[in-house]
C-alpha cells in the first residue's frame, strides 16, 4: 500500500473521530503541512446526508472534510435567515456549500441562483449539486 493510500485512510480515521478534542486541529496541520494527506480528493458526507466531493489540498474544503462545515457562525447566521427566504443568491459560491445548505434547510419553494466565476471551482460545485441531485440550485459561471 502506498504511502499516500495510508495517509488517506488515516485521514478518514481521524474524521470518525473529530469530536475529541485537538483530533480536528491535527487533521488541518496534517493536510496543510504533508503533501501525502492533502493530494487527494473525496466524496464525504458534510452534514446531514449532503455528500461533497472535495479537494484536500484547497484550504476551506479542507475545513469541510475536517469539520463538516465552514465558518459555523455564519452557517448558524445563514439558516436562521433562510426561515424568511424565498430566493437566495450566492455569489462566490465555491464549491457549493452555501447554496447546498440552502438547498437542505431552506423551505421547499425556495430558489437559489449561484454564482461562480471560475471554471474549475465551477466545475467542483456542479458536481456537489448533481451528487445530491439538487434541481433547485441555478448555477451560473458569472463573475458579478
Amino acid at each position: 500500500m502506498s504511502m499516500s493510500k495510508i495517509a488517506l485512510s488515516f485521514l478518514f480515521f481521524l474524521r470518525t473521530v473529530r469530536f475529541v478534542p485537538k483530533v480536528e486541529g491535527l487533521m488541518m496541520k496534517l493536510m496543510r503541512h504533508f503533501p501525502a494527506f492533502s493530494k487527494h480528493v473525496v466524496v464525504v458526507d458534510v452534514f446531514d446526508n449532503v455528500q461533497m466531493k472535495l479537494n484536500l489540498d484547497d484550504l476551506v474544503q479542507q475545513h469541510l472534510f475536517a469539520h463538516g462545515q465552514y465558518e459555523p457562525e455564519a452557517t448558524a447566521m445563514w439558516k436562521y435567515l433562510l426561515a424568511s427566504s424565498k430566493v437566495v443568491v450566492d455569489i462566490g459560491a465555491n464549491v457549493g456549500y452555501y447554496s447546498l445548505l440552502t438547498a437542505k434547510y431552506g423551505a421547499a419553494e425556495i430558489k437559489i441562483w449561484s454564482f461562480e466565476p471560475m471554471t474549475h471551482i465551477y466545475n467542483r460545485a456542479k458536481e456537489n449539486i448533481e451528487l445530491n441531485s439538487c434541481a433547485k440550485i441555478h448555477l451560473i459561471k458569472l463573475a458579478v
